[in-house]
């Protein structure tokens, strides 16, 4: 049985347009229920960040990564902490 854990990642994206729903979309599509969520937009001394707190299983959590840094707009994908959800 797949037990799912709480992942924190943290995106650095360009100032590209509708990057943040693609975000959102791909987390749902992989089966990783968002539970918290934070844009900063990009402005003309930084890119953009992307906080995202999700639930899933460890092989879901892995592919939503992967997939993640590869959509348009995303320049990095940083990993947080991970913790059992009771």
């Amino acid at each position: 049985m797949h037990h799912p854990h709480v992942h924190h990642l943290e995106l650095t994206v360009a100032d590209a347009p509708l990057v943040l729903d693609r975000i959102v979309s791909l987390c749902r599509a992989r089966r990783c229920a968002i539970t918290a969520l934070r844009f900063d937009a990009a402005d003309r001394h930084r890119p953009g960040r992307v906080r995202v707190t999700f639930e899933a299983d460890a092989r879901h959590a892995r592919i939503a990564s992967r997939r993640l840094a590869a959509l348009p707009g995303v320049l990095a994908v940083a990993h947080g902490g991970l913790a059992a959800v009771a």
